[in-house]
């Protein structure tokens, strides 16, 4: 269905990450060490439905998979 890679998210993941630790620094807010932090989509969404399957590659790391019934 679609195709990502890290380049997708503000030229690196890593790039997000940092304009989130840069923005939050307005609101005297910053990231701790143990904080789960997602840096954004590589793809669109799909449209999926009951009966459907879908499957994310994570090339060396793997795959996983999801059933809608």
């Amino acid at each position: 269905m679609a195709t990502g890679s890290g380049n997708e998210v503000m030229g690196h993941p890593a790039a997000a990450v940092a304009w989130l630790a840069n923005a939050l620094t307005a609101y005297g807010i910053g990231l701790d060490p143990g904080h789960v932090i997602l840096p954004g989509a590589m793809t669109t969404a799909p449209c999926i439905g009951a009966g459907q399957k879908a499957e994310a590659r994570f090339g060396a790391l793997g795959s996983v998979s999801v059933s809608f019934i």
